[in-house]
């Protein structure tokens, strides 16, 4: 078997040393030359064993510089990846729960709803908006769900002002006042707080309170 010569030697060591100093992780690692090119190749005039051994040496040693840098490009690819999750789940964490503003707005609407259901006398809108539990806790005593669907002959004109919205998750409450003109002339003015609660989906008024 033929062994190369000095000048090949030293050719394909500078390959591998640009190869490995690059630091890339898919940098060429040479594989170190048997040991039976060492013991029984001719080695030919002007190339000594120990120089051979000291390319071999330099080589191994470099092999390992990759595989060391390699080891922490891998672990500094899992660092950064453990960071980033944990900054995007401390994010989600700490984020406050906040009501949806769809949830306020179609809130204030269904009140809106309820006022303009009892003066057209509309007895199935106001009946899916009321609960079966309702109960009123009003000047005149309490009043329930059947109670608000006796429209009275000539209906009040009602004007609501002051609204205010608190949500819960699946409870939520409106307050504010409530101007009520009758035919006669005649006013008052409420205040009141209807309480809601959301069952399949739909927000229904369960109770309410009202004061002069």
């Amino acid at each position: 078997m033929r062994f190369p010569g000095a000048a090949a030697v030293s050719k394909f060591e500078t390959f591998c040393l640009r190869r490995v100093l690059a630091y890339s992780p898919f940098s060429y690692i040479p594989r170190r030359p048997k040991r039976s090119l060492f013991v029984s190749a001719a080695l030919p005039a002007g190339v000594s064993p120990v120089r051979l051994s000291e390319h071999s040496n330099r080589l191994n040693r470099c092999r390992n510089r990759a595989k060391a840098n390699l080891y922490l490009w891998r672990m500094e690819m899992k660092l950064r990846a453990y960071l980033l999750g944990l900054v995007v789940a401390l994010a989600t964490l700490h984020q406050p729960v906040m009501a949806q503003p769809t949830d306020e707005a179609t809130l204030l609407h269904l009140e809106q709803v309820w006022i303009d259901a009892s003066k057209t006398r509309d007895f199935a809108a106001v009946d899916a908006l009321i609960d079966d539990s309702y109960v009123a806790d009003t000047p005149d005593g309490k009043q329930f769900k059947k109670d608000m669907l006796n429209f009275p002959a000539a209906s009040p004109t009602q004007q609501l002002e002051g609204m205010s919205v608190k949500v819960d998750g699946d409870r939520a409450s409106v307050s504010g006042t409530n101007t009520v003109t009758f035919p006669n002339g005649s006013r008052i003015k409420l205040s009141f707080v209807d309480n809601f609660a959301r069952k399949n989906g739909q927000w229904r008024i369960v109770s309410s309170f009202v004061t002069k």
